[in-house]
């Protein structure tokens, strides 16, 4: 459970930093030029293929001009958020499971029914 935390954590910091980086018209070069590390490397963190990020967020706080408590808030409050719209859609899925299966059940005793009249 921890490995998967860490793994969408990674992901949603790559897609922010993605989307900062963009915002600024920066190329994945430019931040890997000022970082000192290669593109494939920086890459990888937008993917949320490293955690180079973890050991590295004041550095890449400096290139973008932000604090690392925004990087992570707003990561962490995405993931919840996130995590309640899943949530959300579990709930509306369960009780439309439960409603069919009110009709089954319904359609089953009408079906036990036509078949003792017939």
């Amino acid at each position: 459970m921890i490995i998967e935390h860490a793994k969408i954590m990674n992901i949603t910091v790559g897609n922010k930093l993605k989307e900062i980086r963009k915002s600024q018209k920066w190329s994945q070069e430019d931040v890997a030029n000022y970082l000192q590390i290669s593109q494939s490397l920086y890459a990888q963190i937008e993917r949320g293929e490293s955690m180079y990020w973890i050991d590295n967020l004041e550095s890449i706080c400096d290139v973008f001009k932000i604090l690392p408590q925004q990087l992570i808030r707003n990561s962490v409050e995405r993931n919840i958020f996130e995590k309640s719209i899943n949530l959300e859609k579990i709930k509306t899925y369960e009780k439309t499971i439960a409603e069919q299966e009110i009709k089954i059940a319904e359609l089953k005793k009408v079906i036990k029914k036509l078949k003792k009249s017939a």
